[in-house]
């Protein structure tokens, strides 16, 4: 699969200032193409953000979709952009917008897990607006690799832990 992402934006300018700054802030080096849609002078991109991981708020989902339309008469071009926790959001909002989601289906060796993510994916595809995302926070790290975080009770005061549950009584063994 060829993972190089390209506007195809050559000779052309920013249509509106939307447009512009998105253009100025996405360097395409930083995206993995997993999937590409043409129709006509219109280019739907299905893309892993490779710097997502090393951004300061560190939580960002590392999902991005983009949207091309181009003008070449006028000599512009129109890009929209979004972040996705998931592929099967990704798609949903890519077919939203005007493209056949069997174009962005991925072409790897891996797929979902189990039935059950399937299910799942085919539904949030299907939903139109009844599932949203209201917030993401996106980790690429190993939890059993990564520091503890000291915990905090209700008043705030850290390393002291909050109960979660009542202790688990032991069964005793019965006196003689």
């Amino acid at each position: 699969m060829n993972t190089d992402l390209d506007f195809d934006v050559d000779g052309l300018s920013p249509a509106d200032d939307h447009s512009d700054h998105l253009w100025r802030y996405t360097w395409e080096s930083d995206y993995d193409l997993l999937a590409r849609h043409d129709v006509g002078e219109r280019s739907f991109f299905l893309t892993f953000d490779t710097a997502a991981t090393w951004d300061v708020k560190r939580d960002l989902p590392n999902i991005a979709t983009f949207d091309v339309q181009r003008e070449r008469s006028p000599g512009t071009f129109a890009l929209d952009s979004f972040t996705h926790a998931n592929v099967a959001f990704a798609r949903k909002r890519l077919a939203d917008r005007g493209c056949p989601p069997e174009a962005m289906e991925l072409r790897t060796p891996y797929g979902p897990t189990d039935e059950l993510t399937t299910r799942i994916e085919d539904q949030i595809h299907r939903s139109g607006e009844r599932y949203d995302l209201i917030e993401v926070k996106a980790a690429d790290e190993d939890p059993a690799r990564s520091r503890p975080r000291p915990s905090t009770t209700s008043t705030g005061s850290p390393n002291r832990r909050a109960p979660c549950a009542p202790p688990t009584q032991r069964a005793t063994p019965p006196s003689r």
